[in-house]
Protein backbone atom coordinates (compact mmCIF):
# COMPACT_ATOMS: atom_id res chain seq x y z
CA UNK A 1 0.00 0.00 0.00
CA UNK A 2 2.80 2.41 -0.26
CA UNK A 3 1.60 4.84 -2.80
CA UNK A 4 4.59 6.95 -2.30
CA UNK A 5 4.68 9.84 -4.15
CA UNK A 6 8.24 11.04 -5.70
CA UNK A 7 9.35 14.50 -6.35
CA UNK A 8 6.66 16.25 -5.79
CA UNK A 9 4.70 14.28 -8.55
CA UNK A 10 2.52 11.00 -7.85
CA UNK A 11 3.91 7.79 -9.75
CA UNK A 12 2.21 6.53 -12.92
CA UNK A 13 -1.34 4.48 -12.43
CA UNK A 14 -1.21 1.47 -10.94
CA UNK A 15 -4.10 -0.69 -10.38
CA UNK A 16 -3.79 -3.78 -8.80
CA UNK A 17 -5.06 -7.00 -10.85
CA UNK A 18 -7.08 -7.86 -7.91
CA UNK A 19 -8.51 -5.12 -5.81
CA UNK A 20 -8.27 -6.06 -2.13
CA UNK A 21 -10.91 -7.57 -0.22
CA UNK A 22 -12.45 -6.59 3.49
CA UNK A 23 -15.32 -7.52 5.49
CA UNK A 24 -15.70 -5.27 7.98
CA UNK A 25 -19.04 -5.85 10.26
CA UNK A 26 -20.78 -8.37 7.53
CA UNK A 27 -20.15 -5.36 4.65
CA UNK A 28 -18.11 -6.48 1.63
CA UNK A 29 -15.98 -3.53 0.73
CA UNK A 30 -13.61 -4.09 -2.18
CA UNK A 31 -10.71 -1.28 -3.09
CA UNK A 32 -8.01 -0.86 -5.34
CA UNK A 33 -5.07 1.93 -5.52
CA UNK A 34 -4.84 3.90 -7.63
CA UNK A 35 -1.77 5.61 -8.27
CA UNK A 36 -2.82 9.28 -10.14
CA UNK A 37 0.03 10.06 -12.79
CA UNK A 38 0.92 13.37 -13.67
CA UNK A 39 0.74 13.03 -17.16
CA UNK A 40 -2.72 14.07 -18.28
CA UNK A 41 -3.76 10.63 -19.68
CA UNK A 42 -3.35 9.25 -16.39
CA UNK A 43 -5.27 11.96 -14.38
CA UNK A 44 -8.24 11.52 -17.01
CA UNK A 45 -8.93 7.76 -15.85
CA UNK A 46 -7.82 8.68 -12.40
CA UNK A 47 -11.14 10.84 -12.92
CA UNK A 48 -13.09 8.67 -13.70
CA UNK A 49 -11.70 5.35 -10.94
CA UNK A 50 -12.61 7.53 -7.70
CA UNK A 51 -16.04 9.01 -9.14
CA UNK A 52 -17.82 5.88 -8.22
CA UNK A 53 -15.41 5.82 -5.40
CA UNK A 54 -16.69 5.71 -1.47
CA UNK A 55 -13.20 6.16 -0.26
CA UNK A 56 -9.92 8.23 -1.18
CA UNK A 57 -6.86 8.18 0.51
CA UNK A 58 -4.44 11.40 -0.51
CA UNK A 59 -0.99 10.12 0.62
CA UNK A 60 2.34 12.47 0.68
CA UNK A 61 5.83 11.91 1.94
CA UNK A 62 7.09 13.52 5.22
CA UNK A 63 9.96 13.69 4.14
CA UNK A 64 9.54 15.67 0.74
CA UNK A 65 7.43 18.78 1.47
CA UNK A 66 6.22 19.37 -2.21
CA UNK A 67 4.64 16.16 -1.97
CA UNK A 68 2.35 17.75 0.76
CA UNK A 69 1.80 20.69 -1.29
CA UNK A 70 0.41 18.99 -4.16
CA UNK A 71 -2.45 17.15 -1.94
CA UNK A 72 -4.31 20.38 -1.88
CA UNK A 73 -4.20 20.33 -5.98
CA UNK A 74 -5.20 16.78 -5.75
CA UNK A 75 -8.14 17.27 -3.32
CA UNK A 76 -9.71 19.98 -5.89
CA UNK A 77 -9.50 17.28 -8.44
CA UNK A 78 -10.96 14.73 -6.17
CA UNK A 79 -13.88 17.19 -5.07
CA UNK A 80 -14.46 18.08 -8.63
CA UNK A 81 -15.42 14.72 -9.51
CA UNK A 82 -16.78 12.90 -6.69
CA UNK A 83 -20.03 13.79 -4.10
CA UNK A 84 -17.85 14.95 -1.48
CA UNK A 85 -20.74 14.60 0.84
CA UNK A 86 -20.71 10.57 0.78
CA UNK A 87 -16.78 10.38 0.12
CA UNK A 88 -14.76 9.66 3.13
CA UNK A 89 -10.84 10.84 2.55
CA UNK A 90 -8.01 10.38 4.45
CA UNK A 91 -4.97 12.12 4.72
CA UNK A 92 -1.99 9.77 5.06
CA UNK A 93 1.65 11.12 5.88
CA UNK A 94 3.64 8.03 4.96
CA UNK A 95 7.44 7.71 5.66
CA UNK A 96 7.32 8.40 9.97
CA UNK A 97 10.00 5.74 10.41
CA UNK A 98 12.32 8.75 8.89
CA UNK A 99 11.59 11.45 11.69
CA UNK A 100 15.11 12.89 11.28
CA UNK A 101 14.64 13.67 7.23
CA UNK A 102 10.74 15.10 8.19
CA UNK A 103 10.13 18.22 6.34
CA UNK A 104 6.18 18.33 6.47
CA UNK A 105 5.24 18.38 10.49
CA UNK A 106 2.28 16.55 12.00
CA UNK A 107 0.26 19.71 13.25
CA UNK A 108 1.08 21.20 9.49
CA UNK A 109 -0.98 17.84 8.34
CA UNK A 110 -3.76 17.62 11.21
CA UNK A 111 -3.91 21.51 10.78
CA UNK A 112 -4.91 20.63 6.88
CA UNK A 113 -6.63 17.77 7.40
CA UNK A 114 -8.92 19.74 9.90
CA UNK A 115 -9.62 22.30 7.85
CA UNK A 116 -10.62 20.73 5.17
CA UNK A 117 -12.25 17.68 7.27
CA UNK A 118 -10.72 14.90 6.16
CA UNK A 119 -9.42 11.54 8.57
CA UNK A 120 -5.79 12.02 9.02
CA UNK A 121 -3.27 9.70 10.03
CA UNK A 122 0.87 9.29 9.82
CA UNK A 123 1.88 5.76 8.85
CA UNK A 124 4.86 3.89 8.00
CA UNK A 125 4.92 1.06 4.90
CA UNK A 126 8.08 0.43 5.56
CA UNK A 127 7.56 -0.62 9.28
CA UNK A 128 3.51 -0.91 9.30
CA UNK A 129 3.30 1.46 11.94
CA UNK A 130 -0.36 2.42 12.04
CA UNK A 131 -1.16 0.82 8.56
CA UNK A 132 -4.06 -1.84 9.97
CA UNK A 133 -4.99 0.80 12.01
CA UNK A 134 -5.34 3.90 10.07
CA UNK A 135 -7.30 1.06 7.12
CA UNK A 136 -9.89 0.14 10.05
CA UNK A 137 -10.40 3.78 10.74
CA UNK A 138 -11.06 4.16 6.95
CA UNK A 139 -13.22 1.68 6.36
CA UNK A 140 -15.12 1.91 9.27
CA UNK A 141 -16.04 5.56 8.20
CA UNK A 142 -16.81 3.87 4.79
CA UNK A 143 -18.89 1.25 6.40
CA UNK A 144 -20.69 4.10 8.58
CA UNK A 145 -21.67 6.09 5.18
CA UNK A 146 -22.55 3.27 3.19
CA UNK A 147 -25.19 2.11 5.68
CA UNK A 148 -26.42 5.00 7.20
CA UNK A 149 -30.28 6.51 5.91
Amino acid sequence: MSSMLSQGRPLVLNLRPEPITSIIRSLKLKFGTPRAGSQEKYAAFASLYHREAKGVLLVYDITNHSTFENVELWLKKIRESIDANNVVIMLVGNKSDLEDSRQVSIEEGKSFAEREQLLFIETSALDATNIEEGFTIFLNHIYNNVTSP
